[in-house]
């Protein structure tokens, strides 16, 4: 008499042949995620890396509380490296200076203070 194997044998086969299965589609899918892919792996001063003279520029120039100075050139006319209490200075075109300090990078914001 030959003996056969129950049916419940070939059932759990058929089930984790499945489970193997969904689990490579998944992951071959995209269903993967390495932390270096997370955006708070990633420094916020490689995002945001200077800041724009220019930007400071106009702002002492348009500013009724240091008296709208023209031609105001900041750090030499050139990008400043973004980096928390980092200081420059801008001079205006009547030798007028201001002292600029960056207090937040991420946000590029600074205080400016004439002097």
């Amino acid at each position: 008499m030959e003996r056969r194997q129950p049916n419940w044998f070939f059932a759990a086969i058929a089930v984790l042949a499945f489970g193997i299965a969904a689990f490579a589609l998944g992951y071959a899918l995209g269903g993967h995620r390495s932390h270096a892919d997370e955006p708070s792996d990633i420094p916020k001063l490689e995002i945001h890396t200077s800041l724009d003279h220019l930007g400071v520029e106009q702002y002492i120039e348009s500013s009724a509380s240091f008296g709208h100075p023209t031609g105001v050139i900041c750090n030499h006319g050139q990008n400043v490296a973004a980096s928390k209490g980092k200081t420059f200075t801008c001079v205006a075109s009547d030798a007028s200076t201001f002292h600029v300090e960056i207090t937040n990078p991420d946000d590029a914001e600074y205080v400016v203070t004439p002097g």
